[in-house]
């Protein structure tokens, strides 16, 4: 078995974009991201969020009824990981022919 742990790629959905090339691209051109003050309920602090835009084209993928019913967060996790597989790895995981594991950071 073994204990070796390969990176093979990297993805990202943020208030940028739902691709990685998006957010390298705002930070490169030093783009201000539009921000949004909340206040979650009566008497709390209000608070500045940058969210996410809007998912264009669903893919398949996040057609299945476990993450339609899912939070946003989950749903931002599964597209990140599923951008750094990459199209082939992806399809070998899917078919239970490729064993991976996959470490998410978030903030």
């Amino acid at each position: 078995m073994s204990s070796d742990i390969h990176i093979t790629g990297w993805g990202s959905v943020s208030p940028a974009g739902w691709s990685v090339a998006e957010l390298y691209e705002a930070v490169e051109k030093k783009v201000p991201l539009p921000m949004t003050t909340e206040c979650r309920s009566e008497g709390a602090m209000k608070r500045n969020f940058r969210k996410a835009p809007a998912l264009g084209v669903v893919p398949d993928y996040m057609k299945h009824a476990r993450l339609r019913r899912s939070a946003p967060a989950t749903r931002f996790a599964i597209h990140a990981a599923v951008e750094a597989l990459g199209p082939e790895k992806f399809a070998l995981a899917k078919s239970g022919a490729l064993k991976l594991g996959v470490i998410f950071c978030t903030m």
